[in-house]
């Protein structure tokens, strides 16, 4: 599963990415609000496309646009990806 973790501290970050790619899970990382909107978008035009189901751990607070404005933000645009908030 293709997983997209928001998280503007670099420690969560880490410790989540080394932790879902054990699993076995493919993990892109962005760090803040402007940066994980545009790969959330683009990993729902790969899962509409046909591509690997994806989804979306966000943290709250993060820098440029808040984890909750990112949320309502690709809900508003239609995006389906299951979201998690950190």
């Amino acid at each position: 599963m293709n997983i997209l973790v928001v998280e503007d501290d670099l420690r969560v970050a880490n410790f989540l990415e080394r932790g879902l790619r054990a699993e076995g899970h493919l993990v892109q990382v962005a760090r803040t609000g402007p940066e994980g909107l545009a790969a959330a978008r683009a990993q729902w035009q790969q899962v509409r496309a046909g591509g690997t189901p994806a989804v979306l751990l966000l943290d709250l607070m993060l820098p440029g646009l808040s984890g909750l404005e990112l949320c309502q933000t690709l809900r508003a645009e239609g995006c389906a990806l299951p979201i998690l908030m950190l």
